[in-house]
């Protein structure tokens, strides 16, 4: 993999410290809250746009009202990721977590565990380093071989060990073990995939303490990311602080682990399961006692506790039994506690823990002190242990659940203080339910599914009467989970009831598909046999489709069987067996009772109704399919041979396919029912006829013009019905296919926008060519309002767009020339001008329409009536001309924000006329993926001439009701609208603005 250094990566090589990128799980027992806001997704547009309302004074009480043009702002992608949990070495800093080792066991391997999680809104990976800082340390980590350095996996099961299969994704190897990086030391890897914003990464970060290092020797260590997508997006970001940091400690001193096990790993509803909870003192001194009230009496000991498992659906906490202590060390006299606490992090000498004696409904711990309340007082010397174990009973009516137990000891140390420490394990123990399944015949069912036969009065089975040699027979069976219990069912095959079988011999050959009869059953469970997939327990309800799924069985019968006698294999068993309880299984009888035995002619049905040999040809997209109707004539004589046609396409391009199927309404149209492939017709009487339709999927990547030479290019295909009564009896039908240029084009965006009477506004737009080839494109303006008028202009030259006479209707229109895409110009910007006539009413809006058609008239094809269509619209609102009202943006509009990041709003108004404008107010709409900032909004000061005040007021709810913008602070999502409402009247010639901020989310 290669190594690629980021600029933090150089910055920590400077400070002395390691670094291997690495995605870390958060540490098992620490509570961080990494839940986030998504940030808006990139690309995303950002609109905006206000309303002003004011009143003349003309005594009218009118009310006038006009929008200002529109602000677009696109949202650029952010790369971000965070790698918790956070913490530095420095003196005064704090390590985001802390384990011990003890000086006196050599080779004790340290796992630290973080998560990374990315924090952008677009999908990233993320390069891994670890960190070792140097200055800090005071002894080097070990790999297991022996040499200076560290490890770091990708944690893929989250459970805060490394297993077989968890992949390495970085590490160093110091080869002279002096704490540095030289070339060479460092492998430095990514994720391996692409992660979607918000998904969490487990990582582990690996070492062993060598042999012989002295108590209180620290090692400082940690991991560091930075974005694939932007190596400058890193965690950590300051170089100073170096966050991501843990730290080990070696001490000689107290040190116990506690371990927990369970008599089962599976268990049945109503049954009990047996727990033990064993705490180990492995340091290098003895365990101290620490000191407990229970039942109000001082209780010093070692503690060790369990959190009673809980329902995972309810969270109730399971019935307890039977608890026991034995084995202790000698002299220690024992005493089980109890609590129903349910904040488990806070200290066990809280009140809050109300430890007593007794086990009382509802206690949600269950615990062991070494101690008996008197002067049987004990600590636990090293190599000693203490353990205690009780039941857990599992309620008759729990179905699956998965139930996790969790365990702590707590003590005190010569040195350390009082420590608590979490079991290295936890124990989970899955409820089972009930298993169960029925498989059955569907055929009496009042709407049998599609594949079924009609029903034959049985019991249990399915029938066909008569099949025909070299044809495919199909059965719908139903399996039912009737356990109590989310189960899959393995499907398996026998025949007259003999041992399961994987083909059927002499020539029989059976496939299972969906309920559709087309896409295959799988293997979902990996065991190599096919599977239902997951059903959810139906109880008594049968009838429900989540509670069943419908399989079907497709059986080949060979070409050659037999036309008059039944093969034995025509007798299929089918069975299916629990995947969690595989001694419960049902099984399922279809049976075939008879099997029928060979000039013929194959052309087109096209027109529907004639039998037509001619060549046809048809269009098509790439990716797209194209439907050919054919029909097949068996044509011996009356007293003939039924016969059956094998299909085929032995001339067919490069990477096309073609599916046959059976057109039963005989209409040439592929129609829903019959959406089922074939691979030869039905059985076809003398003189009698079938009628397909051949479906050719042309490939995605197929283009139009292979050998550039502005010619579309034609396909052959050869279609085949082979007789099976003499197999060189057949018949061929030779069809084209061409490819449609592909003409992918856009012309965007939408705007809006103010005039005034006899006055003119300008819209931009910009039209791509995507396509592969380049074109003219004619534009076509639908006016909005009669006698305005509409100009074309180019954007670079202020000049007429030229005009030319558009092939497609005979008009003279606008056009612009674009080349294929990737071309040097295969863009164009343009404006429309629009002029407004004097005396239009004020509040008239326009809605005016530019069309783009790809039409070239020096192209020697005929104009594209397939090509698509593109549309932009322009509304425009007449407002009193005595009104100027503008809106801009900072930044400025058509430019890229990112999330997080600020847009200030301004709206500036300009009463243009002599006489006073009253009843000011302005309103606008928090655009879509923003957050208003409360009391963000202001307006200048002083006040436009006339006006005497101004005051903000949001709406929470689409501007049905207002409140004040007089509290709070920060970015609001709950804000819809906001409006300035001014008193006074704005004098002749008088301008005013007013701003607010929002927050890109």
């Amino acid at each position: 993999m290669q190594q690629r250094a980021t600029p933090i990566l150089a910055a920590y090589r400077n400070a002395g410290l390691v670094l291997l990128a690495l995605l870390a799980w958060l540490v098992p027992g620490l509570a961080i809250n990494v839940a986030r806001a998504a940030l808006t997704p990139a690309g995303t547009i950002i609109r905006n746009h206000a309303i002003i309302q004011f009143q003349r004074d003309d005594l009218s009480g009118r009310i006038y009202e006009a929008p200002s043009n529109e602000v677009l702002i696109e949202v650029l992608p952010v790369y971000s990721l965070e790698i918790l949990p956070d913490g530095d070495a420095r003196p005064a800093g704090t390590p985001g977590q802390t384990q011990t080792a003890v000086s006196t066991t050599p080779n004790t391997q340290v796992t630290f565990n973080y998560n990374l999680t990315f924090t952008g809104n677009i999908a990233d990976n993320a390069l891994i380093t670890p960190v070792f800082v140097h200055t800090a340390s005071t002894f080097l980590p070990k790999l297991a071989d022996g040499d200076t350095g560290m490890l770091i996996y990708k944690d893929g099961n989250a459970n805060g060990v490394v297993d077989s299969d968890d992949i390495q994704v970085a590490s160093w190897r110091d080869a002279n073990s002096n704490g540095q990086i030289e070339a060479g030391e460092l492998q430095v890897g990514d994720l391996g995939s692409l992660y979607q914003p918000g998904e969490i990464i487990n990582l582990l970060l690996v070492f062993r303490v060598p042999a012989g290092v002295a108590p209180d020797k620290v090692a400082y260590v940690g991991i560091a990311g930075s974005s694939i997508g932007d190596p400058t997006a890193e965690d950590p970001v300051d170089e100073l602080t170096v966050q991501n940091i843990s730290e080990l400690i070696v001490i000689n001193d107290a040190v116990m682990t506690v371990t927990k096990t369970a008599d089962v790993t599976q268990i049945a509803p109503g049954g009990s399961i047996n727990f033990t909870v064993t705490g180990n003192s492995v340091g290098s001194a003895a365990a101290l006692r620490r000191t407990l009230t229970v039942d109000s009496n001082s209780y010093s000991g070692i503690v060790i506790y369990d959190i009673i498992p809980v329902l995972e659906q309810s969270s109730a906490a399971l019935t307890l039994s039977n608890p026991n202590i034995d084995s202790q060390p000698g002299g220690i006299n024992g005493t089980l506690i109890y609590s129903a606490q349910t904040n488990t992090n806070l200290d066990l000498s809280d009140p809050s823990w109300n430890w007593h004696t007794l086990y009382v409904d509802g206690d949600t711990v269950i615990g062991y002190i070494s101690s008996d309340g008197s002067a049987g007082d004990h600590d636990l010397a090293v190599g000693e242990s203490v353990h205690f174990s009780f039941d857990a009973s599992v309620p008759a009516t729990t179905l699956d659940q998965t139930l996790i137990n969790k365990a702590y000891v707590s003590y005190n140390t010569n040195a350390l203080g009082t420590q608590t420490v979490k079991a290295i394990n936890d124990v989970t123990v899955f409820v089972l339910g009930t298993t169960g399944v029925l498989i059955r015949d569907t055929d009496f069912e009042g709407t049998p599914p599609p594949l079924t036969p009609a029903d034959d009065s049985t019991s249990d089975q399915q029938t066909v009467a008569l099949a025909q040699a070299g044809n495919f027979v199909y059965f719908t069976n139903r399996v039912l989970n009737t356990g109590s219990r989310t189960d899959s069912f393995n499907i398996t095959v026998k025949t007259n009831g003999a041992a399961p079988i994987t083909s059927n011999p002499n020539g029989w050959s059976f496939s299972f598909f969906k309920s559709d009869g087309i896409t295959p059953l799988r293997d979902t469970g990996s065991d190599g046999i096919i599977d239902t997939g997951a059903i959810d327990p139906s109880g008594s309800d049968l009838n429900n489709p989540l509670h069943f799924i419908d399989i079907v069985i497709r059986l080949e019968i060979p070409e050659n069987a037999s036309p008059t006698v039944a093969d034995p294999e025509a007798f299929i068993v089918i069975q299916a067996s629990s995947v969690l309880n595989p001694t419960v299984s049902d099984t399922t009888v279809n049976q075939i009772d008879d099997v029928a035995a060979p000039a013929m002619s194959l052309s087109n049905h096209i027109p529907v109704g004639t039998a037509d040999p001619t060549p046809y040809q048809q269009t098509g997209d790439p990716g797209s399919g194209l439907n050919f109707p054919l029909i097949v004539q068996n044509l011996a004589p009356a007293n003939g041979e039924v016969d059956t046609y094998t299909l085929s396409t032995p001339v067919l391009p490069t990477a096309w396919s073609v599916t046959y199927f059976r057109d039963l309404n005989q209409n040439g149209i592929l129609d829903a029912n019959e959406l089922l492939p074939v691979l030869r017709t039905a059985p076809v009487p003398a003189t009698d006829r079938d009628y397909l339709i051949a479906r050719v999927l042309i490939p995605a990547d197929a283009i139009a013009d292979a050998d550039n030479n502005n010619i579309q290019d034609l396909h052959q295909l050869t279609f085949r019905a082979t007789s099976t009564n003499q197999s060189s009896v057949f018949d061929e039908q030779i069809d084209t296919v061409v490819i449609n240029w592909q003409e992918r084009f856009e012309l965007r965006p939408n705007r809006q926008g103010t005039i005034e009477a006899g006055g003119v506004t300008i819209y931009t737009h910009t039209l791509s060519n995507f396509g592969e080839r380049g074109h003219r494109f004619f534009l076509t303006i639908t006016p909005g309002t009669a006698n305005w008028n509409y100009l074309l202009l180019a954007a670079d030259t202020n000049a007429y767009l030229p005009k030319a006479i558009d092939p497609s209707d005979g008009l003279e229109k606008y056009y612009i020339d674009l080349d294929e895409a990737g071309g040097a110009k295969d863009s164009s910007t343009f404006l429309l001008r629009l002029y407004a006539p004097a005396g239009v009413p004020q509040g008239t809006v326009d809605l005016s329409t530019i069309l783009a058609t790809a039409n070239d008239p020096d192209s020697p094809l005929t104009p594209f009536a397939t090509t698509p269509l593109h549309i932009v619209a322009d509304v425009t609102y007449v407002v009193a001309g005595d009104l100027q009202l503008l809106k801009s943006a900072n930044p400025a509009p058509g430019a890229a924000v990112q999330p997080g990041q600020e847009i200030e709003y301004t709206t500036t108004f300009f009463n243009k006329s002599a006489t006073a404008l009253a009843q000011l107010n302005i309103q606008d709409q928090i655009p879509t993926h923003t957050s208003y900032i409360l009391q963000s909004a202001e307006a200048n000061l002083p006040l436009a001439d006339g006006l005497t005040g101004v005051s903000f007021e949001l709406s929470r709810n689409g501007g049905i009701s207002w409140s004040p913008d007089s509290t709070g602070a920060g970015a609001d999502p709950a804000v819809t609208n906001i409006r300035a409402v001014f008193t006074g009247a704005l004098s002749g010639g008088a301008e005013g603005w007013m701003t607010f901020r929002v927050q890109v989310q």
